[in-house]
């Protein structure tokens, strides 16, 4: 007589249906706090000049994680902005000096731009959508993108 298979208990399925409609909520203060203030930190210090290699890999993937999610329709930055941002941090790993490197004014406002889209959609775009960014930009991420590779994966799948 063949085995039936084994059931899992219904406590697992109400874990497993809390965990989707979790997926439906944006992330929770403390999370979007943390992040938030990292990518800050980074603002600031590419705004004092002091930016290193670890400064621009922070702020890239806040500006793809940001287009990322606006193109999945959840954003309101103008494509100007994010253009902008992009084109001043591949300027600066254009330049081979990631130590010590800065972003003029005009670079700043275009970063500072983005930086505040991306803090709103962190706390206000539902956690499945910025999984689904983040997910496919670490995915991405191990072969070897450049920023140039990076930034366009928002526009590669229209």
């Amino acid at each position: 007589m063949p085995k039936s298979k084994s059931r899992k208990p219904i406590r697992s399925v109400a874990k497993a249906a809390r965990h989707k409609k979790v997926l439906y909520l944006p992330l929770d203060r403390d999370s979007v706090a943390q992040i938030a203030v990292q990518v800050r930190m980074a603002l600031e210090v590419a705004r004092a000049g002091q930016g290193n290699a670890a400064t621009l890999r922070c702020l890239a993937q806040a500006v793809a994680l940001t287009g990322l999610i606006a193109a999945a329709g959840h954003g309101e930055i103008e494509e100007e902005a994010l253009l902008a941002a992009e084109a001043a941090l591949n300027g600066v790993l254009a330049s081979g000096n990631l130590n010590g490197w800065g972003l003029s004014a005009a670079e700043l406002a275009a970063a500072t731009a983005v930086i505040n889209e991306h803090d709103r959609q962190l706390r206000e775009t539902r956690l499945d959508v910025v999984v689904r960014a983040f997910e496919k930009i670490e995915r991405k991420l191990g072969s070897g993108l450049t920023l140039e590779e990076l930034f366009s994966l928002r526009t590669a799948g229209r």
